[in-house]
C-alpha cells in the first residue's frame, strides 16, 4: 500500500530542509532531525506524497476545527483527519521523542503543523512551539543578524523556538566568544 506510492516518489537530499540546511552550511549540531518515516522512505519523498494526497494542502481552511456537524456535513474533512491521525500516530511510533508533542484531535492547525514539522526535519521543541502557536518570529531576524555578522551568511529560514536559539548562540559562542550578545528573551 504506501511502499508502491513512495517508490514513485524522486529521492532528495533531506538537507534541503531550513533546520538542516543551516546545520550543515554553519556546522550545528542538534538543530534539525533526521525523523524516521514509514517504509523506509526520505522526509522528501514523505513530503511529496503528502501535498500529492492533499494531506498538506486541503480543501478547507487551517483553522478548521473538527465538530461532530462538521463532520456529518463534511465526509472529506473527516477523512482527511483521520488520514492524518494515522500519519501523526506512525510518526510517533517510528520516533518515540515525538509523543512530548500533544496535538488537538479536532485541530487541523495542530494536526498539519505537527506532520508538516515532522517531513521538515525540525526538531521537537519547534515542532512544538509551531502545534501551540508560541513562536516568537522576532527570534529569526536576531540569529540571522549575528549570522551575517560572524559568518557573513546566513542559512536561516525558519521561525524556531527559544530553545533553538538558545542551541545556535551557544555553539556560536563556543566558536566565536561572546563578540555579539543576542537580546534576551523568555523562556
Amino acid at each position: 500500500m504506501l511502499t508502491e506510492r513512495f517508490l514513485s516518489c524522486t529521492a532528495t537530499r533531506d538537507e534541503t530542509y531550513p533546520a538542516l540546511r543551516c546545520e550543515r552550511v554553519h556546522g550545528f549540531h542538534d538543530i534539525g532531525v533526521h525523523w524516521r518515516m514509514p517504509e523506509k522512505a526520505s522526509m522528501k519523498q514523505t513530503e511529496i506524497l503528502f501535498w500529492k494526497n492533499g494531506i498538506l494542502e486541503t480543501s478547507f481552511g487551517i483553522e478548521t476545527i473538527l465538530t461532530p456537524s462538521l463532520a456529518e456535513q463534511r465526509p472529506d474533512i473527516k477523512a482527511a483527519f483521520k488520514k492524518a491521525h494515522e500519519y501523526a500516530g506512525i510518526f510517533k511510533y517510528l520516533n518515540p521523542q515525538l509523543n512530548k508533542v500533544q496535538i488537538a484531535p479536532d485541530n487541523w492547525h495542530q494536526l498539519r503543523g505537527f506532520l508538516h514539522g515532522v517531513v521538515s526535519g525540525f526538531n521537537v521543541n519547534d515542532i512544538k512551539g509551531w502545534v501551540n502557536q508560541t513562536l516568537d518570529y522576532s527570534l529569526y531576524d536576531d540569529v540571522r543578524e549575528r549570522l551575517m555578522s560572524l559568518e557573513g551568511k546566513s542559512e536561516f529560514g525558519w521561525a524556531p523556538c527559544p530553545d533553538t536559539v538558545q542551541k545556535i548562540h551557544t555553539q556560536l559562542n563556543d566558536r566565536y566568544g561572546h563578540n555579539i550578545t543576542p537580546r534576551p528573551f523568555k523562556l
